[in-house]
């Protein structure tokens, strides 16, 4: 990928993502979830009704069924889920016309969340690729458009449609992040952590089976304050001082010097970020929740990463700082998901 970063090309960034997918989508009996993701296929081979099958969305179940219909094995399905996944998340970055940012962007991607989801949680991860798309289109003002695929990806996983409520958050925010406020906002969402997730455990009976999210005791007991969101708040902080106090600064010389993206942009994402954050927080009693929930947005850390080291340094050593910071990362988050669940990696096709 560093080949992008020099080169000035998309071509690494495709032949990457190819890479990561194949990696992702040919695993046997290797990650999170791939036992319950097997059974549903299995389910749906022996003639079981979509419909009738629990915690799984519509839009995840018409594709098992259409490869059952193919006559295509388990394994095959995920090869080819993995590859349109990665295709989109590809097709995302490059269409930022900025091959040295899309190829820092993927790289985080892999240290930041390509195990957890590509690796087991793939409604998830196809969906939030979706509401990158989605997040794109309301920036430029594309209101029907983010609509649309925000009901395409809310089909893969519903959570997808806090997007809507979101956005109007958004629109209140965007001309009044400060520091002060980021910190007051943040302030809120801790004190009102312990209330809010009490209020959605007492009324857990209204979101179905989505309720064990909300009342497994196995699944409550999590710090309120733990690493993610404490590297969320860190990113988040320095995004307000980076893209928001040092503003007019960044619009003399221009942010797209080193990025090539604008600062209204750079800004935009950042708050839909910082948005992420506080729902983080605010469920953090009820960690799964917290991170389905958040999820759609704090994937965006993947361009502001990248955009926060273009803007503090300076040519090549923004990728020698860049690539130690991740690997960081992946060693953190590597640990942190359990390293028995990708060792040792089975590829099935061989």
């Amino acid at each position: 990928m560093s080949l992008s970063w020099y080169f000035n090309s998309n071509i690494p960034i495709i032949f990457a993502g190819v890479i990561l997918a194949i990696v992702a989508g040919g695993r046997a009996d290797v990650g999170f979830d791939y036992l319950a993701y097997q059974n549903v296929f299995n389910a749906v081979q022996s003639g079981v009704d979509i419909f009738l099958i629990e915690r799984f969305e519509i839009g995840y179940l018409l594709l098992n069924w259409f490869a059952v219909s193919l006559g295509i094995s388990f394994n095959m399905f995920l090869m080819v889920y993995s590859l349109i996944t990665m295709g989109l998340l590809v097709l995302f970055l490059c269409q930022l016309k900025r091959p040295h940012v899309a190829s820092l962007a993927l790289l985080y991607y892999t240290a930041r969340f390509y195990l957890t989801r590509d690796f087991g949680q793939i409604r998830a991860s196809l969906s939030v690729i979706i509401c990158l798309f989605a997040i794109r289109a309301i920036i430029a003002n594309r209101i029907w458009r983010f609509v649309f695929l925000i009901i395409i990806a809310s089909l893969f996983q519903r959570v997808a449609l806090v997007l809507i409520p979101t956005y109007l958050l958004y629109v209140i925010l965007r001309r009044h992040v400060t520091i002060v406020t980021y910190s007051f906002l943040i302030t809120l969402a801790f004190v009102f952590s312990k209330f809010f997730s009490g209020v959605l455990q007492s009324h857990a009976a209204l979101f179905g089976e989505y309720s064990a999210y909300l009342l497994d005791t196995g699944v409550v007991t999590v710090p309120a304050v733990n690493p993610v969101i404490l590297l969320q708040l860190l990113i988040g902080f320095m995004s307000v001082m980076y893209f928001f106090r040092l503003a007019p600064r960044i619009k003399k010389v221009g942010i797209d010097e080193g990025s090539g993206l604008s600062l209204e942009y750079t800004q935009s994402i950042s708050i839909f970020y910082m948005i992420g954050t506080l729902v983080l927080i605010l469920l953090s009693s009820i960690p799964i929740a917290a991170g389905r929930t958040s999820t759609a947005l704090n994937t965006l850390e993947i361009l502001i990463v990248p955009l926060l080291f273009i803007r503090i340094f300076r040519g090549n050593t923004v990728l020698y700082m860049f690539t130690g910071f991740t690997m960081i990362i992946a060693y953190f988050f590597f640990n942190h998901a359990g390293i028995q669940i990708f060792i040792p990696y089975h590829f099935y096709f061989f």
